[in-house]
């Protein structure tokens, strides 16, 4: 998955939005927002690996880039922040379940 997909940290998409930025091409994406095969071990948290994925999927704003103004990444920006707290909730149980048996 990680060689075909690219993965991107919600840490970087978090403070790109906070910080009024743009979501670069993926050439241009810095190495510390990837995740890699040779970097999945930042996703242990606890002791667990926490995997969440976001997957999106949308109509690019015009043909040279999909969120020119990043307006888009700013909409998904309480999004981004539930997935962080709930993926590092000390009262997750490791299989997308919470501590009161609700699935997220």
């Amino acid at each position: 998955l990680l060689s075909h997909t690219p993965l991107l940290t919600i840490q970087y998409l978090i403070a790109l939005a906070k910080a009024d930025g743009i979501l670069p091409r993926g050439q241009e994406l810095p190495a510390a927002a990837k995740v890699t095969a040779e970097n999945a071990w930042r996703l242990k948290h606890n002791g667990m690996y926490r995997i969440p994925i976001l997957v999106l999927s949308y109509a690019w704003a015009d043909p040279f880039h999909p969120d020119r103004g990043g307006g888009l990444l700013k909409q998904i920006l309480p999004i981004l922040e539930t997935m962080l707290e709930q993926a590092t909730s000390p009262k997750m149980t490791g299989h997308g379940v919470n501590g009161k048996g609700n699935k997220f």
